[in-house]
């Protein structure tokens, strides 16, 4: 299996330009705030704004089960 996974992997063009993106999907328009003792540097709006801002990708193959449904 894994020398299977490892040659699959090998043989895709690497990917580089997600930014981190995963991360601000997860709170994209959140209904309530997960970690309140952290609070986001920008507030709601402005990581709405950045999430807008640009196309969404990812290079997490599994980060989507973690997005909002509004950045689904």
């Amino acid at each position: 299996f894994i020398a299977d996974l490892l040659r699959a992997t090998a043989s895709r063009p690497a990917r580089f330009n997600c930014f981190g993106m995963h991360e601000w999907a997860m709170v994209y328009r959140a209904p309530s705030v997960r970690h309140s003792r952290v609070p986001l540097r920008l507030g709601p709006a402005g990581t709405d704004a950045v999430v807008e801002s640009m196309p969404l990708r990812c290079s997490h193959f599994d980060a989507y089960r973690f997005f909002t449904e509004s950045a689904a």
